[in-house]
């Protein structure tokens, strides 16, 4: 009788055991939980910090960037506020040349080229060119800014963003994204994007 209850007392103690040692690595391995919208931005990290004074705006990032033959860096948003649109090449990429600003306006905003026009924002000329085009439910543009930023130099701020069909939306988001879409505007941003550029 007392070896049966041994017997019996060391397959608990066993089973008890095994139990023990398949749940402990499940613990401690846990993965940790990750931002949907940190991962998002981690491909844009890498010449990125959080500036110690933004002049931009609250919360605003710095990038820097180099070129052949000039460096600096400026300030933008890490996302533009909007439920429905979204960015896509994010943040912009600026380049600087030392040529002088010129703006030849042209083209369609559906061609292959895009329409290339001349805009003044906050008493500032922009040379802009936009590029249309609709996939998967979505349409997308790419937007080019060109600006003189002294005499001699010109920077180009180049970003894309997605617009989505808003009939594809049941209400009331239909009415929602419509709505953003009818009042969004990315001018205002981009000319406050400028207003923090710094060339070495």
């Amino acid at each position: 009788m007392n070896k049966k209850i041994l017997v019996i007392l060391g397959i608990i103690l066993l089973a008890v055991l095994i139990i023990w040692k398949i749940k402990l690595p499940s613990k401690t391995q846990e993965s940790p939980v990750v931002d949907s919208q940190t991962t998002s931005q981690t491909p844009a990290q890498t010449n990125v910090q959080t500036p110690s004074k933004s002049t931009g705006g609250t919360g605003w990032l710095t990038a820097t960037f180099a070129d052949v033959s000039n460096r600096g860096s400026f300030q933008y948003p890490p996302n533009l506020g909007t439920k429905y649109i979204g960015t896509t090449d994010w943040p912009p990429k600026i380049q600087v040349t030392n040529q002088q600003f010129v703006c030849a306006e042209t083209g369609a905003e559906n061609g292959p080229a895009g329409i290339t026009t001349r805009t003044t924002i906050n008493g500032h000329t922009y040379c802009l060119t936009r590029q249309t085009g609709g996939a998967a439910g979505s349409i997308y543009t790419l937007y080019v800014y060109a600006r003189e930023v002294s005499n001699l130099k010109m920077a180009t701020m180049t970003f894309s963003l997605r617009f989505p069909q808003c009939a594809n939306y049941d209400m009331p988001q239909r009415g929602a994204c419509q709505t953003e879409e009818d009042n969004f505007g990315i001018n205002n941003t981009v000319d406050k994007i400028f207003s923090t550029l710094v060339v070495r």
